[in-house]
């Protein structure tokens, strides 16, 4: 039999980097705007620049996730040969009821050991961002894994297993929403 695994609602692509405290400072001092350098509308010297004008999403050093976020109004939906048999919420206690595994990771910037220094970029966008096929006899719920990354109080699914194998994403279709760039210090 051939299942497929579908993560379906809104999510991100988010990415976290590191940037140095000049530029932080220099963005700051000078009420820059990240969008507005973003877009071009900006000219920021060549050393301070955080990355190119628009591959903001090239600044992940430290992290870079397209996925749903790991909420209730968000669905995983598990077809039989190409009908829906199961649409789950992403939520912790009705996925753990059916014995499916979830796991997180937090990321804080607060939480780092030295002064940092950050970039957090993010694209909103709704559709499905993940979709795999498992031929199996079969499908057993409780041989799943749900991982996510808790990103300054984002949760965004980072990984999906099936028998302690990760599943790779074999198709997303997604829209655009909106974006956001903040630059961050930690304390």
């Amino acid at each position: 039999m051939t299942y497929q695994l579908e993560l379906s609602g809104y999510g991100v692509e988010i990415v976290v980097g590191t940037i140095s405290k000049e530029t932080f400072n220099y963005f700051l001092s000078n009420k820059i705007d990240m969008q507005d350098f973003i877009n071009g509308n900006v000219e920021i010297p060549k050393e301070l620049k955080p990355f190119d004008n628009g591959a903001w999403f090239e600044c992940d050093d430290i992290a870079h996730l397209h996925n749903l976020f790991f909420e209730e109004k968000n669905k995983l939906i598990i077809k039989k040969d190409e009908s829906p048999i199961h649409e789950l919420t992403l939520e912790t206690g009705s996925l753990e009821e059916l014995e499916i595994e979830i796991d997180y990771h937090e990321f804080y910037i607060n939480e780092a050991s030295d002064e940092t220094y950050r970039f957090i970029g993010e694209s909103f966008e709704k559709g499905t961002f993940f979709s795999a096929k498992i031929y199996e006899e079969e499908f057993e719920m409780n041989q799943l894994k749900i991982e996510y990354y808790d990103i300054e109080g984002k949760e965004v699914v980072s990984n999906v297993f099936y028998r302690g194998k990760r599943l790779l994403n074999k198709g997303a279709t997604t829209s655009g929403q909106s974006t956001e760039f903040k630059l961050y210090r930690s304390n």
